[in-house]
């Protein structure tokens, strides 16, 4: 990710921060005028991206905490495998409402994703 984002600052041309410094512009007002609005097609594809593989952590959750301590590590895809293979009950419907909610949100990312992409004109 932070490799995207270097790469979306080193696109910028030098030139527009220097006709910035011409205009009298400091430098917050160079950042925030020029090169926010130029990185944010960057900002957004890593983003939607991180989120979306936020999901797939359930590995390395699951072999260093275990959700614990105290289920402070928990997140949707923990509580669905706990709640449908270590809970004495084995509550598969539980289970499944999580996997309906976890789908929805990544068909949700994914959908706002794909229609960035194809504004963006890379």
């Amino acid at each position: 990710m932070m490799l995207a984002l270097l790469g979306g600052l080193q696109s910028i041309p030098e030139e527009l921060h220097q006709a910035a410094t011409v205009d009298g512009a400091n430098p917050w007002q160079r950042f925030r005028s020029v090169t926010l609005p130029l990185l944010r097609p960057v900002s957004t594809a890593v983003i939607l991206l991180g989120t979306i593989w936020t999901f797939n952590a359930f590995v390395v959750i699951f072999l260093l905490t275990q959700g614990g301590p105290a289920g402070s590590t928990q997140i949707l895809v923990t509580f669905a495998y706990d709640a449908a293979f270590t809970e004495p009950a084995r509550q598969f419907g539980v289970a499944s409402t999580y996997g309906m909610i976890i789908l929805s949100i990544l068909i949700l990312f994914a959908s706002l994703y794909q229609r960035r992409a194809e504004e963006t004109p890379w």
